[in-house]
């Protein structure tokens, strides 16, 4: 099996329903992001966790081969809720993980450790996304055989993977002088990424999930 990027790149896009869809949660992207500074402690989280629910089944949906890719939402928003907290509770204790490892590199450049600590999140962020949205079993992401096995058989996967989120961060680079001279707002500048961050997360999770399966596969 061959890591299809267009596929991945068409993901949010491969359903009859697909605008309804993503109007919700690109509505959900826009909550989070403006209600985070807000003040309303954990209900500023609550649009965050369903957001990232609803991709975490998307990534399932990719990985078990379910069509439409793209998850309906009907009375699901509960599950997504807790799909959401239990990835974000993975995510957080791998970050301690990653940041204890980059403390140990104190003595090397900044850009070195950064670099260093981007790589290894990567990886992380690729397992952890295929381990838990592949049953939702949160002891799942800590399988650290099965992480060994499934790394060692998608090196090259491993490899387009960080390539194509560089170039993400390097297009991103790129554009932020030119969105500078635009003189925005910043409302509106976090309104755009807010806009723009549903299709960007489908994709990268699509990804992942595509090369997750595939060092099931193999």
């Amino acid at each position: 099996m061959i890591l299809d990027i267009p596929k991945a790149l068409l993901s949010p896009f491969s359903d009859d329903k697909w605008k309804s869809k993503l109007f919700i949660l690109t509505l959900l992207s826009i909550l989070g992001t403006f209600l985070e500074p807000s003040g309303l402690g954990w209900l500023s989280w609550l649009p965050i966790f369903i957001f990232i629910g609803y991709c975490v089944q998307f990534s399932y949906n990719e990985i078990h081969n379910i069509t439409p890719l793209l998850p309906d939402w009907h009375s699901n928003f509960l599950k997504y809720f807790k799909y959401g907290a239990i990835f974000s509770v993975i995510t957080f204790i791998y970050s301690i993980i990653v940041f204890l490892i980059m403390l140990t590199m104190i003595k090397l450049s900044y850009t070195l450790i950064f670099g260093i600590g981007g790589f290894i999140f990567s990886i992380v962020c690729l397992w952890i996304t295929g381990a838990y949205c592949d049953n939702f079993q949160f002891k799942d992401a800590f399988n650290m055989k099965k992480f060994i096995r499934l790394i060692s058989k998608i090196q090259l996967e491993i490899i387009i993977f960080i390539l194509i989120i560089f170039a993400l961060f390097t297009i991103a680079c790129i554009l932020a002088p030119f969105v500078k001279d635009l003189k925005l707002s910043k409302t509106t500048v976090v309104l755009i990424i807010s806009l723009l961050e549903p299709f960007i997360i489908l994709f990268i999770n699509n990804l992942i999930a595509q090369i997750y399966r595939i060092g099931k596969d193999v």
